[in-house]
């Protein structure tokens, strides 16, 4: 079992899980629409194919459109 910690701009959440895991499976997780947030791992933006481990320092941004 791993345990990851998710930051966001209100707060941070603990996701546990087993096995391979990728952005796209953790945004899925967290029951989040991964065309309106932008992630990042270790301070960089990732694809949703990259594979993220308890290591690694997430977060969470949304992304706000005006117009």
């Amino acid at each position: 079992m791993v345990s990851i910690k998710v930051r966001f701009a209100d707060g941070t959440r603990i996701v546990k899980t087993s096995g391979k895991v990728t952005v796209e499976s953790l945004l899925q997780k967290l029951c989040i629409n991964p065309e309106t947030v932008v992630v990042l791992m270790n301070g960089e933006i990732v694809p949703d194919f990259e594979a993220v481990s308890g290591k690694d320092k997430i977060e969470v941004i949304d992304i706000v459109s005006r117009g």
